[in-house]
């Protein structure tokens, strides 16, 4: 299964954080860091896909 780009920079966010951020904190480092907008629940589902 391949992943989206915005997937693919929700995972590497994790990582740099060490998986201690949740979906609000993710999303909002999305949007200010990369200019991406998504839904919290997109967020969250794609956290539970890396294994959080």
């Amino acid at each position: 299964m391949e992943l989206s780009k915005e997937e693919e920079t929700i995972i590497s966010l994790c990582k740099e954080t060490k998986y201690r951020y949740g979906h609000r904190k993710i999303k909002e480092l999305l949007k200010r860091n990369y200019q991406i907008k998504l839904n919290r629940n997109t967020v969250r589902m794609s956290k539970m896909f890396v294994g959080e």
